[in-house]
């Protein structure tokens, strides 16, 4: 009779520990963030990734017309000029040619794009108000300055969770139309004329490659024999490229 009752409270516990285990796992898979394909977790992502991809875009814009103002540069270097309360870099001081080349333009629109992106992204605020949870980390942005855009590639770790619902996104692109090249091309075509009258402001050339390349250019003198060149195309694009030259006069 013992035998039998031991027989049967063995059996009992066997089955409250297989109920247990078994509850036990059903509350983990409940409670744990769970990562799933789902048209719902994509449109998550897309989300997102339409929001980012947006103020990337905004943020390269901004970018490249903070630069072309400045002589293509988000730090400029301390041989410069100031115009209109604006520090612009000196591209040709007195017998040399200081121009930064198109890697360096790129180099310092990649860093204004680090520094200023979350302007607009705002730490996702508008998400977390929503009950999203974003975990972002390190963005890595490589800008390329073609012929007429600017590219940008961009990498930006994203974790997202909503709602226990986890995804991912790292990889951005956008292109932005742009005349920084071609401007950075005529400037450093002016820049050349300088070579041969490295003492005068090269007018004559000014005017017939103006009319030949179809572009404006304005010129302002400022102190310590400084002058400001700009240069303009003047469409739905228009933003002046400008850089200083420093003359001994």
């Amino acid at each position: 009779m013992m035998a039998g009752k031991r027989g049967q409270i063995s059996v009992f516990l066997i089955i409250f520990f297989m109920i247990l285990i078994f509850g036990v796992i059903i509350m983990s898979w409940r409670q744990a963030p769970q990562t799933r394909d789902s048209d719902y977790d994509e449109l998550i992502g897309q989300q997102v990734k339409i929001f980012v991809t947006e103020c990337l875009k905004k943020t390269t814009e901004d970018g490249i017309e903070y630069i072309s103002l400045r002589g293509g540069y988000y730090d400029v270097p301390a041989l410069n000029s100031e115009f209109m309360s604006r520090p612009i870099s000196v591209h040709w001081h007195y017998t040399e040619n200081h121009a930064p080349s198109t890697e360096v333009m790129e180099a310092e629109l990649s860093k204004y794009i680090t520094d200023n992106i979350n302007d607009c992204i705002g730490d996702f605020q508008t998400f977390t108000d929503s009950g999203y949870k974003i975990d972002s980390g390190v963005l890595l942005a490589e800008p390329m300055i073609t012929e007429d855009s600017v590219i940008v590639d961009t990498y930006f770790p994203l974790d997202i969770d909503r709602q226990g619902v986890l995804t991912k996104q790292d990889k951005f692109f956008v292109e932005v139309p742009s005349y920084i090249m071609k401007q950075h091309t005529i400037a450093e075509a002016i820049l050349q004329e300088h070579q041969e009258f490295q003492n005068s402001i090269p007018v004559s050339y000014l005017i017939m490659d103006a009319r030949e390349k179809g572009y404006r250019y304005d010129i302002l003198h400022g102190s310590n024999d400084t002058v400001l060149y700009s240069i303009i195309f003047e469409d739905e694009l228009i933003h002046d490229y400008s850089f200083a030259a420093r003359y001994d006069w």
